[in-house]
């Protein structure tokens, strides 16, 4: 027995939508709109950030699942594929190149530039482990928050507390503004860079401020620095120190609320090191 769809009625649960450019194969049992998909596949992965799998199933209920005679398409894997291909293209497959181009390298929603600048440079000192020898930073900020950097007297930080940062890069840098009406630091400016190096640091300033159009006088203060002096003053040993600064012991005092510091902050850092003391066979 063979089975055809021309004794079938079409679904009324759903509106009908005519697809353009689809054509009706020798049989005349269903329509192939390979071609339409692939232009809404290359319209959505150059006009939008959506990811591969977002992108599939918008394209599964445009096409494949309204009350129209049954469609040839393509697969799910054809349509990744197709996105990779397409966004690969458009940046050259340079991933670096890929955040200059919108929407990636745009608000959400407008005209506006988040991305902000990308700089590379040659370290000698790198070129060595290297066979390149590049540097980079990358930063995005959204305008209006970038445009606050210029106010004068402002008081501002670089956090480089971030643990991760992605693939090719070695830190997560933000430039923290003070807010008075709330008393804390708001993120202004997110930057990414290859290296953890005082040369990468004056770099990501230089870049900044070309950003913004405003030069600043930098006071440069290493945290770990000077905890280490004040701490050779009370005749702390060096391996004490390291116990303190290890990654979850005294930097989390830069990360819980201001008002929460002085109490429960440094109680809960005492008795942290202290731990860590008793386990590592430590002094305190």
């Amino acid at each position: 027995m063979s089975y055809d769809f021309t004794g079938m009625a079409l679904h009324t649960c759903r509106t009908n939508t005519m697809h353009r450019d689809v054509t009706t194969d020798n049989t005349g049992h269903c329509i192939d709109a390979s071609n339409s998909i692939m232009e809404e596949v290359d319209k959505l992965a150059v006009d939008t950030n959506m990811t591969q799998g977002a992108i599939w199933l918008a394209i599964v209920d445009k096409f494949y699942m309204q009350s129209c005679p049954p469609v040839h398409g393509v697969s799910k894997h054809a349509v990744e594929n197709r996105v990779k291909y397409i966004r690969g293209k458009q940046s050259g497959g340079n991933r670096n190149r890929t955040i200059e181009y919108p929407p990636l390298s745009k608000v959400k929603g407008s005209v506006q530039g988040f991305f902000q600048f990308q700089y590379s440079w040659h370290d000698n000192v790198k070129s060595r482990k290297d066979t390149t020898g590049i540097d980079r930073v990358v930063g995005w900020a959204h305008p209006e928050l970038r445009n606050v950097l210029r106010f004068e007297n402002l008081s501002w930080s670089m956090d480089g507390t971030f643990r991760y940062a992605p693939e090719g890069f070695k830190q997560c840098v933000s430039i923290m503004i003070y807010d008075p009406s709330s008393e804390l630091y708001i993120p202004a400016v997110f930057t990414l860079t290859t290296a953890m190096t005082k040369e990468s640091c004056l770099k990501l300033l230089r870049c900044v401020e070309a950003c913004v159009g405003h030069t600043y006088h930098m006071l440069f203060i290493s945290f770990k620095q000077r905890c280490r002096r004040k701490m050779k003053s009370y005749r702390i040993p060096k391996e004490e120190f390291k116990l303190v600064m290890a990654p979850n012991v005294f930097d989390v005092l830069a990360v819980i609320e201001p008002s929460k510091i002085a109490l429960q902050g440094i109680a809960w850092v005492k008795k942290k090191i202290q731990e860590l003391c008793e386990c590592k066979g430590a002094l305190t």
